[in-house]
C-alpha cells in the first residue's frame, strides 16, 4: 500500500502543475479580446480629434440606417468645412491647425446627441449624420454649433480658432443610400461656400 501511495504522488504533483493552465489560457484569451476591441475602436477613430473616421462612419452608418428605416423617420446629413483654415496651417503652423481641429471636434460633440454620428473625413471636413431630424432641426443644430456661446475656449491653444464654417445639409427620408446622403450634403456645402463665409444651404433628397 505504501508503494502505491508513493507511486501516485508524482502524478498528483504533475496534475497540480498543469491545473492552472486552463485559467491562464482563459486570461490570455480575455487579454487578446480586449486588445482586439481596442484596435477596432482605434481603427474606427480619427487619432487627432477622437471623432469617427471614414471607416468608422461607414460601419456605424449601416447600423443607424437600419434603425432609421425601421422607424420610418426623417434623417439629415450635414457636411461642414471650416472657413479660412488653410491660412492657419500656412501662417501659424500645423500645431495651431491641429488645435483648431481638436477644439472644433469638442464643439461638435458638445452640441450633438448620443445617437448622432460625428466624423472627420479628413483635413477640415466634418460630417454629421442626424437620425430622426428634420431640415429645421438640422439648421437649428448648425446655428447652435456656430453660436460663440457654444464654442469651447481655444484661445490658449489656437489663437486663430475660426469663428465660422460653411455647412451643407441634405435632408429627407432615411431610405436614401449613404452615397446619396454624402453627395447631396457635399453639393449643398459647395453652394454654401460659393455664397460666402458662415453660410448654410439645405437640399432635400428626392422622394
Amino acid at each position: 500500500m505504501r508503494h502505491a501511495e508513493s507511486a501516485t504522488a508524482p502524478n498528483e504533483r504533475r496534475h497540480s502543475d498543469i491545473a492552472p493552465l486552463p485559467h491562464m489560457l482563459e486570461e490570455r484569451i480575455r487579454q487578446l479580446e480586449q486588445q482586439l476591441v481596442a484596435m477596432t475602436v482605434q481603427a474606427n477613430r480619427d487619432p487627432l480629434t477622437g471623432l469617427l473616421n471614414r471607416r468608422g462612419f461607414d460601419t456605424a452608418y449601416r447600423i443607424l440606417e437600419g434603425q432609421a428605416i425601421r422607424a420610418d423617420t426623417q434623417m439629415a446629413c450635414v457636411a461642414i468645412d471650416l472657413d479660412d483654415f488653410k491660412p492657419i496651417n500656412d501662417e501659424l503652423g500645423h500645431a495651431a491647425g491641429d488645435a483648431v481641429l481638436q477644439a472644433f471636434a469638442v464643439r461638435l460633440t458638445a452640441n450633438c446627441r448620443r445617437q448622432d454620428l460625428c466624423a472627420r473625413f479628413g483635413g477640415d471636413e466634418f460630417i454629421l449624420l442626424l437620425p430622426g431630424t428634420s431640415n429645421e432641426s438640422a439648421q437649428a443644430l448648425v446655428n447652435r454649433i456656430r453660436d460663440p456661446a457654444n464654442r469651447p475656449d481655444c484661445d490658449d491653444t489656437a489663437p486663430a480658432c475660426p469663428l465660422s464654417f460653411s455647412a451643407g445639409i441634405a435632408h429627407g427620408a432615411a431610405q436614401a443610400s449613404q452615397s446619396d446622403w454624402l453627395a447631396i450634403a457635399d453639393t449643398a456645402l459647395r453652394s454654401a461656400k460659393r455664397a460666402g463665409k458662415a453660410q448654410t444651404v439645405s437640399i432635400g433628397l428626392a422622394a
